[in-house]
């Protein structure tokens, strides 16, 4: 009878929550559906992308994709993180405006890094194809700055569910582009780029003159003499000098891949971009969905010196997440290989199925690490994070280049070796979450660990039945 009271009480403040506006269920609520008609447009679109574009296409967009998003990451110098936080709207105006300053001038730099050292990045990466695509690179370092920026922005005005919206709108008209490119110019090797450029180009104008207009026509005619931007700045310094090395770190370090698996050749890479593209979604489905949401209440929390609260919202998280994500990991552990060559289309793919069941796990902690992080931010605890993620990028450089250079692994050997040495950082940082918050974390890892090995068992019996 308790339970069953307890049940109710629980489902009529969750029902309570969801119908309260801009509440956090009602805001997660709305996010995290917009996210899912996103999967589900990708999952049923990239079975016929997949068999209009080659992977030597996807490890093309992998290169170009890599190097736009790490330039564009120290652009925006960190800030937009921050953008959330200030009280004064004066404060987020000031940040704003450093922020562009910051989007303009590595634009040009990254620019004049095309212009000056083309034959060292072809050469590096040797892919002969990449020089004609070069010059996309500045382009793309400012549409994605552009996209964090206001992200970001609107997450401040709880603009959600206009986000979403224009969110879906954009994702369809991306997919039915690349393939109506795909089909009319029979695979072009560009039409995954250009779709990229086109989608982001679209989010830009999207948020600027329809999403955010008020308030951008406020930016712009507000006027902020200098020495009061720069004292704003100096409020949030910590953000480009502590907080920026780190998430570049943590960033560069997941990306390492991309400027180390070329050795293995454009359709290997293709291979590998694609796999992560598909493990990616449910961190951006869901984690992107949770992370924004999670941050902006775990902050309004931490101002109430609520940290009972914090606590039960992280550990609901935490649980949350990995109950959605644990069976399908398990599935593409096991299966993984066999359901992508038929989804895919054939051979060409078989490394992609391959690679997913073998960092299906990493992505796993990955997903429910990413959103509960903001912790480090709310307590504080920047430069703790900034430690660890220094720690990270070092085990992940030599994750690959033992394997790649010293032992001169094959490719799966050395994304094996990859994927386990992942794992390992993203359990650890969950742990390293729950003791910020004062969380017992043997419990929570206990289950954690008996719902995998059991259902991984479960499943491998199920797959020697099935194929004896």
């Amino acid at each position: 009878m308790n339970f069953y009271s307890k049940f109710i009480g629980d489902l009529n403040e969750t029902i309570r929550g969801l119908k309260r506006k801009n509440s956090f269920l009602q805001n997660i609520a709305v996010v995290f559906s917009g996210n899912v008609l996103s999967f589900l447009l990708t999952f049923f679109a990239t079975p016929i992308i997949t068999r209009i574009y080659d992977p030597a296409a996807y490890g093309l967009f992998a290169i170009v994709n890599t190097i736009a998003a790490n330039i564009s990451m120290v652009a925006i110098l960190g800030l937009p993180e921050a953008f959330v936080l200030p009280k004064k709207t004066r404060v987020f105006q000031s940040l704003v405006k450093i922020t562009f300053v910051g989007v303009v001038a590595f634009t040009m730099i990254s620019g004049f890094m095309v212009l000056l050292a083309d034959e060292i990045i072809i050469n590096y990466f040797k892919d002969d194809e990449l020089e004609n695509w070069l010059w996309v690179i500045p382009l793309c370092v400012m549409l994605y700055s552009m996209v964090a920026i206001t992200g970001r922005w609107i997450i401040r005005e709880k603009k959600f569910r206009e986000n979403t919206i224009y969110g879906l709108i954009v994702n369809a008209s991306s997919k039915t582009f690349v393939i109506t490119f795909g089909v009319i110019t029979g695979g072009y090797i560009g039409g995954i780029i250009f779709t990229e450029i086109l989608s982001r180009a679209l989010m830009v104008i999207g948020h600027t003159f329809l999403i955010l207009r008020k308030s951008i026509y406020s930016l712009f005619f507000t006027r902020i003499n200098r020495k009061q931007i720069i004292s704003d700045f100096l409020m949030y310094k910590k953000y480009p000098l502590n907080i920026l090395p780190g998430n570049f770190v943590n960033i560069f370090s997941a990306q390492i891949p991309i400027y180390i698996l070329p050795i293995y050749g454009t359709q290997l890479l293709g291979n590998y971009a694609l796999a992560v593209s598909l493990l990616d979604i449910p961190i951006r489905v869901i984690g992107e969905a949770i992370s924004s949401v999670f941050f902006q209440k775990a902050a309004e929390l931490k101002n109430h010196q609520a940290t009972e609260q914090i606590k039960k919202l992280t550990l609901q998280t935490f649980y949350k997440l990995f109950f959605i994500s644990f069976l399908p990991v398990c599935i593409t552990v096991v299966y993984g290989n066999s359901i992508l060559m038929f989804l895919l289309g054939g051979e060409q793919w078989k490394a992609a199925g391959e690679i997913a069941g073998i960092l299906g796990f990493y992505y796993m902690f990955r997903l429910i690490s990413s959103p509960i992080s903001s912790i480090f931010n709310v307590y504080g605890k920047e430069k703790e994070l900034f430690y660890y993620q220094i720690f990270m990028f070092i085990t992940r450089i030599l994750c690959l280049v033992v394997p790649v250079y010293v032992l001169k692994l094959k490719f799966l050997d050395s994304m094996i070796v990859y994927g386990a040495g992942n794992f390992l950082l993203y359990f650890v940082l969950t742990i390293y979450i729950f003791r910020i918050c004062g969380i017992g974390f043997i419990k929570p890892i206990l289950i954690t660990c008996a719902c995998i090995i059991v259902t991984l068992f479960v499943m491998f019996a199920s797959r020697s039945i099935i194929f004896l």
